[in-house]
C-alpha cells in the first residue's frame, strides 16, 4: 500500500526516518525525504537541516 495516497499527503511534504538505511533509500526512492536514524543528536541535526526545528 502506498502511504502518501492513503494520507493523501504529496510525499515530497514527508520525512521518512528509519534505523535501517535500505528502508530510507526505498522512502527516498517513493518520493520522500530520508533520514536515517544514528542517534538524537545526528537527528536533531539533519531535521534542522530539512528546517524543522525542535
Amino acid at each position: 500500500m502506498d502511504v502518501s495516497k492513503y494520507l493523501k499527503v504529496d510525499p515530497t511534504s514527508c520525512i521518512f526516518i528509519d534505523d535501517r538505511i535500505r528502508n530510507v533509500e526505498a522512502a527516498v526512492d517513493a518520493g520522500f525525504r530520508g533520514i536515517q536514524f544514528k542517534n538524537v543528536e545526528l537527528l536533531r541535526k539533519d531535521l534542522t537541516h530539512l528546517g524543522i526545528h525542535i
